[in-house]
């Protein structure tokens, strides 16, 4: 998912230390919204464009107990759109402006991904990277560009 946040990039996201802070915060945040827990929550990193986000939602370990990943992106998206939703209700996430439902985020690099969740294959061929794989490719103007 890329959530859109109506905030200055360098006014919410100073220091590395912010972006540590903010990962955290989110993913906390996010995961009370949806009601999961937070080892499905995974903080990919903040790029400039106002601030964009780039979050994977995860599979449970138990899927016949609990919602799917696609569901919670649908969600978050309608929430996102909801100018009254309960998103508003929480400090990192009062302020996003939109959310965008794409394919699953590569997850290496992630910023703020708790302790708990399990490592990740990249790709479906032993030595192919993500880049390579079937994947559908997220194509797009740069999110900067105004």
């Amino acid at each position: 998912v890329r959530l859109v946040i109506e905030e200055e990039y360098d006014v919410l996201l100073p220091t590395p230390e912010a972006h540590e802070t903010l990962g955290k915060q989110m993913c906390g945040e996010l995961a009370a919204v949806l009601s999961i827990g937070e080892e499905r929550v995974s903080i990919l990193g903040f790029e400039r464009g106002s601030v964009v986000v780039n979050i994977n939602l995860l599979a449970s370990e138990n899927p016949s107990m609990e919602v799917s990943a696609d569901m919670l992106a649908q969600e978050l998206a309608r929430l996102a759109a909801d100018p009254y939703s309960r998103l508003r209700d929480y400090p990192s996430l009062a302020n996003i402006h939109s959310a965008a439902t794409l394919p699953p985020f590569p997850p290496t690099g992630a910023i703020f991904q708790p302790a708990s969740q399990p490592e990740v294959e990249l790709s479906s061929k032993p030595g192919q990277t993500h880049l390579e794989s079937e994947s559908p490719a997220v194509t797009g103007p740069p999110l900067d560009a105004a």
